[in-house]
């Protein structure tokens, strides 16, 4: 497929249950941008933690001091072989601090060139059907700005999992211009139950803009649950499509067309007073 058709974009959520070994993840990865490559698919996005769902915060920090490089490098080989725009949900990249790392995000053009990072700026310390999260414990966290990329179809918005709760970073992409959000999930049983869809609809909505959300879906090596339930949403808030659990692709088309005469016939992000 042309990437360089502006008006049409297909894209695909890649839903996964990763485990806490890199190399069967590569495969699961692998397995889906082939079939993304086949569906002729342009942009994808991969959840969070799609490289390693880690059973220790010690396994995590060696996976960002050891695989870090070796992952950065195949992604770029893959978006290359399969001509494909690769949004790496998140994985653990080393930070200013020995005893945690970023969660990072990392864009990757087709032709293998890394476009953008982004590094998950609101850590997930709460308490959610009676397991106890704290992300600050082993994350550092970015800088608390919002990340837009530039591709050949248009400004894309990056965010990762919890900042989904936090409806300032996406209007401050719908400031600059965004026509997507991606949103890179790892969301526990709990809280997607209760909010995943919510929010994300929030989001298109209040934004005007397409929302395109990868998550985990199913039951991890540390007992960990996820909800899954990857979505595409367009900028009325209707759900173009989405899987419940398991690996799979989530994949549709987005007409930036339509989208544009839509804001010219309800223009709510003219009419904004703060």
């Amino acid at each position: 497929m042309d990437l360089e058709n502006k008006s049409i974009l297909k894209v695909a959520a890649l839903q996964m249950v990763s485990s806490d070994n890199w190399q069967d993840n590569q495969k699961s990865v692998e397995v889906l941008l082939e079939k993304a490559q086949q569906q002729e698919i342009q942009l994808v996005l991969l959840p969070e933690n799609f490289s390693l769902m880690a059973s220790s915060a010690g396994q995590r920090l060696q996976h960002a001091q050891q695989s870090q490089q070796l992952i950065q490098a195949w992604l770029k080989e893959a978006a290359k072989k399969y001509n494909l725009w690769i949004i790496a949900g998140s994985m653990p990249i080393s930070s200013p601090e020995n005893n945690r790392h970023y969660a990072a995000m990392q864009v990757i053009s087709n032709s293998g060139r890394l476009v953008k990072q982004y590094n998950k700026i609101h850590l997930f310390d709460v308490e959610a059907g009676g397991e106890q999260y704290r992300e600050s414990g082993y994350i550092y966290p970015g800088e608390p700005e919002a990340v837009v990329v530039e591709t050949p179809w248009g400004k894309v918005g990056l965010s990762i999992c919890y900042d989904l709760r936090f409806p300032e970073l996406y209007r401050q992409m719908a400031a600059q211009g965004c026509f997507l959000m991606v949103n890179a999930a790892a969301f526990t049983q709990v809280t997607g139950k209760k909010h995943w869809q919510l929010l994300l609809q929030a989001r298109a909505v209040e934004n005007q803009c397409f929302v395109l959300a990868a998550g985990q879906a199913g039951v991890h090596a540390d007992g960990r649950e996820t909800w899954g339930q990857s979505m595409v949403i367009d900028y009325d808030g209707k759900i173009l499509n989405q899987q419940a659990k398991g690996e799979g692709l989530v994949i549709a088309e987005l007409d930036l067309s339509v989208r544009k005469q839509y804001q010219k016939v309800f223009p709510v992000l003219q009419h904004c007073k703060l």
